[in-house]
């Protein structure tokens, strides 16, 4: 499904559209393995596709500029910005999205790239003799995750994490990553957003097999992405909450460019989606509380009134006015963004933005939108691209 329409005859709608149509040839959308860099590596849910924000750079933005990713998510924005030689920092109140952002956007010479591989294939090979061996090291779980892979799986992923913790740091912060690359991939979940349980058959020895070949893949997305780069600058990244810039960033931090995508209200519990990660990361689950426009915050805010303080336009209201004040005036804002859904109504964000918008600095300039299908089985829904300037 596509239905690709810019709003106007603008250039700047026209390339907006013309960056939806990237990601798709005819009805088929394009894999992100055929968008190279360190893309395929991770899954992540509500990621911007890789081939859209390539686009963007380029029909938006120059050499050197600097661009803010506010909701880096998985990182595709600071990856695809040091492919086309911008300066980026991004930021994410989750840390695993903070984590798994840093491993990918990652500047490696190919010392550094075969120092890795050798512990990835160190590790792989001490794990597979333990196997053998019948050894036991325990996950680090709570009682209540390890029933989320069967035996053998748990035991083979206990061993990985073990092998992974007597690696150098500069190492093993990486490897981490790649266990939490494939963990819910052999647990029972059918996927990051479903808590549904299935029966996976999984032979003995398949996840370590997996595991190094996902080293092998990030290992070869750093290449890639070192020589685009053209060993520029590399990205900035760190724990913030995008409501809070002013509290995360200098005083002074300017940027040409906002390149992000916020939440799509009511449609991912965000926090929950990494839930199988964390322990092995050695991570605390995020709180509910700091989630912007997820699915139960939406469900409260539908029951408390839209004159709760924190509301969802309240957020959007106070993210474009953290935003305005870090803008140079040289280029502007583009929002990737769904409409929302609260009990089931689709919730329009077009309107929404441009009311808001009028609060602020920010113009809403023009737009580009198109039809995509509802991963939870509702209603088609509206997506868009936006641009916003300084006034």
């Amino acid at each position: 499904m596509s239905d690709v329409r810019p709003w106007d005859n603008s250039v700047e709608a026209q390339a907006m559209a013309g960056a939806f149509h990237a990601t798709a040839t005819r009805a088929q959308p394009i894999a992100l393995e055929e968008a190279g860099f360190t893309h395929p590596f991770h899954s992540y849910a509500g990621r911007m596709h890789p081939l859209l924000v390539r686009t963007l750079i380029h029909d938006f933005t120059q050499p050197g500029e600097r661009v803010l990713d506010p909701f880096c998510g998985s990182g595709t924005t600071l990856v695809e910005g040091m492919a086309a030689q911008l300066r980026c920092r991004g930021s994410d109140v989750n840390p695993l999205a903070v984590r798994l952002t840093a491993t990918k956007s990652a500047l490696k010479d190919h010392h550094e790239r075969m120092q890795f591989v050798d512990a990835a294939i160190r590790v792989h090979e001490q794990t597979h003799e333990s196997i053998k061996a019948r050894e036991l090291h325990p996950a680090p779980l709570p009682k209540r995750l390890l029933g989320q892979w069967s035996g053998h799986v748990l035991r083979e992923l206990g061993c990985l994490h073990h092998h992974i913790q007597q690696e150098k740091a500069e190492n093993r912060v990486h490897l981490e990553m790649v266990l939490s690359a494939i963990v819910v991939k052999f647990s029972r979940r059918q996927s990051d957003t479903s808590p549904v349980e299935t029966e996976k058959r999984i032979r003995k020895g398949l996840a370590n097999e997996f595991f190094l070949r996902k080293a092998q893949q990030l290992e070869q997305g750093w290449k890639d992405l070192h020589t685009s780069s053209g060993q520029g600058s590399p990205s900035k990244v760190c724990t913030m909450d995008a409501l809070r810039l002013d509290e995360g960033l200098p005083p002074s931090a300017r940027f040409d460019w906002v390149i992000t995508s916020p939440p799509y209200l009511g449609t991912y519990n965000y926090a929950d989606n990494h839930e199988l990660r964390y322990p092995w990361l050695n991570m605390r689950q995020p709180s509910a509380e700091n989630e912007i426009g997820s699915r139960r915050n939406a469900a409260e805010q539908a029951t408390q009134g839209s004159n709760d303080p924190m509301d969802w336009e309240q957020q959007l209201r106070t993210l474009l006015h953290q935003i305005q004040r870090r803008l140079t005036g040289q280029g502007g804002a583009l929002f990737v963004v769904g409409d929302g859904q609260i009990q089931g109504q689709r919730v329009p964000i077009g309107p929404q933005l441009d009311r808001i918008s009028k609060q602020t600095n920010l113009t809403m300039v023009t737009g580009a939108s198109r039809t995509v299908q509802d991963f939870t089985g509702g209603k088609p829904r509206r997506e868009h691209i936006i641009l916003f300037k300084l006034t």
